[in-house]
């Protein structure tokens, strides 16, 4: 997967946190699973993306971004990529969430790593690519090769299916 040149990917990741409402009352945290983050983004998006202070695409672009722990998106430019960051972190502090880290194609050019994995692939932040990572291609040649083992080979690279039917 390729995004134009002109556009910005940025990856975040997420974790649920514990936090004290004004109540006092302790809201317990929750591990964020493939079973329950479409309702989870739906609730935050259906709660605070109809409010005037995010833009208007932001509540569908957050939705369509997410996939379980990793928020995947591509902007214009970095004026876009700094107004989806402050909006996302604002919705998802709201929902109890805390974004952990924020890797971009536009900031590739000064953090020393330009490969970082994201749902199990690497992706190259210069050449703005997904790559499969091969290391664990390799099949022991004195064993039988089974269904199982071809399964368990390839299921890694199309495991983030999600990238073309999300929720």
């Amino acid at each position: 997967m390729c995004c134009e040149h002109d556009q910005i990917v940025a990856v975040m990741r997420v974790q649920s946190t514990k936090i004290k409402s004004e109540a006092r009352e302790l809201i317990e945290s929750f591990p964020i699973t493939d079973e329950n983050y479409p309702l989870a983004i739906e609730s935050l998006t259906e709660r605070y993306g109809r409010k005037e202070r995010y833009y208007e695409e932001f509540p569908k672009k957050l939705q369509d971004s997410f996939y379980i722990d990793n928020c995947l998106t591509s902007v214009q430019n970095n004026a876009e990529l700094e107004i989806f960051l402050e909006s996302a972190t604002n919705v998802m502090k709201e929902g109890m969430l805390d974004r952990r880290g924020c890797e971009s194609s536009a900031l590739s050019a000064s953090s020393e790593s330009t490969r970082s994995k994201v749902l199990g692939l690497i992706w190259d932040k210069n050449l703005n690519a997904l790559e499969i990572d091969t290391e664990y291609l390799e099949f022991d040649e004195r064993e039988k090769i089974t269904k199982r083992e071809i399964l368990s080979l390839v299921s890694p690279v199309f495991d983030p299916i999600g990238f073309f039917c999300t929720c």
